[in-house]
């Protein structure tokens, strides 16, 4: 139904539309969707075809604004699916707006990467993680985590992220939730 939805109002807001470029294409949604802006509009390698990102999706507008492609884009002869590379790129961008207070962090001796978790701590793959974030560490990656309970709020995995959250040694509490199920309150 959603899916439907955008694009039944992005085509009714394009009818007409004879010629675009991003500005006129976020100009032309921002109407229909105000947080559309400028800078979440581009030029794809084919002509008269633009990419709107548009929360967590990726859909494709024609230029004269007749035309609206969900799905993905891959290009044949580099092998890369461009979709792909747009909503990484939108990720990564929403990551950069996390301020690092709301993380755990376990920094890396010599940085050379940084990863960024959601992790639910009765999670026994997040915890099969931790449990090597010394390797991790050494190997030179940051590990920030961000709490992401599976299972929603008022549950006990949320409210043992929420301990571990309030704890006076965050990643003391962390290590201890996750590798000896030892919960602080």
């Amino acid at each position: 139904m959603k899916k439907w939805l955008l694009s039944f109002v992005l085509i009714s807001f394009f009818v007409g539309v004879v010629s675009a470029d991003e500005a006129s294409v976020a100009d032309g949604l921002s109407k229909v969707i105000p947080s559309v802006t400028k800078d979440q509009v581009s030029k794809t390698p084919i002509d008269g075809l633009y990419q709107v990102i548009v929360g967590a999706r990726v859909v494709y507008v024609s230029d004269d604004g007749r035309y609206i492609i969900q799905g993905e884009m891959v290009d044949l002869v580099n092998r890369e699916n461009m979709t792909e590379e747009a909503l990484k790129l939108a990720r990564k961008s929403e990551l950069a707006k996390v301020d690092e207070k709301k993380m755990i962090i376990f920094p890396a001796k010599e940085q050379k990467h940084t990863i960024t978790i959601f992790s639910d701590i009765d999670c026994g793959y997040c915890r099969k993680l931790h449990a090597k974030i010394d390797s991790y560490t050494d190997a030179g990656m940051t590990v920030r985590y961000l709490f992401f309970p599976r299972s929603g709020r008022n549950t006990e995995s949320y409210f043992k992220a929420i301990s571990v959250w309030c704890a006076k040694d965050r990643k003391q509490a962390l290590t201890d939730a996750k590798l000896n199920n030892k919960v602080v309150n």
